[in-house]
């Protein structure tokens, strides 16, 4: 008796995300599944609603080169949405969006001389809040804690220079 089999797709397409003038290099869809981050070759990440396949943020860092790696993570004890991606140059930039109602993520900090070389992959633990990165020299472990951000208002040195 021969056996027949049936085949399925296993993977459907559900949209087609466009926007990027330079070829994709990485991407990570976060962990509540709404969004998406895409790095590339011309240092730009562009932000995705995968609920309507419509663009919401660009971010372009043409200075430290493309972005090679995004991984979302999570700081302990907060809700915040937050992503981390890698450049040539070796740096890695955190950015965070304090609640789901903040239109834009913002820029917490960057690492710079952590790595010789291009960052290639990162790996967030969320059990355990580390990011594991891996560079042109090795690869590195880093402990998530979130940033205490603290604005200035105004800060003056004379009567004629104020920074706001």
């Amino acid at each position: 008796m021969a056996e027949t089999c049936q085949e399925k797709a296993l993977l459907s397409k559900e949209c087609v995300l466009r926007g990027h003038a330079a070829g994709v290099e990485c991407l990570a869809i976060s962990p509540d599944g709404r969004l998406l981050v895409s790095g590339d070759d011309d240092a730009v990440v562009l932000i995705w609603d995968l609920k309507t396949g419509e663009q919401i943020q660009s971010i372009s860092c043409p200075f430290n080169g493309a972005i090679g790696a995004i991984a979302w993570i999570q700081f302990r004890d907060s809700d915040d949405s937050c992503f981390v991606f890698g450049c040539a140059d070796g740096s890695l930039h955190l950015y965070r969006r304090k609640s789901q109602s903040s239109a834009k993520f913002e820029f917490v900090s960057a690492t710079s001389g952590e790595f010789e070389g291009p960052i290639e992959d990162l790996c967030f633990d969320f059990g355990h809040y580390r990011l594991a990165a891996v560079g042109g020299d090795g690869s590195s472990i880093f402990s998530a804690h979130p940033v205490q951000v603290v604005t200035v208002r105004a800060f003056c040195t004379s009567s004629d220079l104020c920074f706001h």
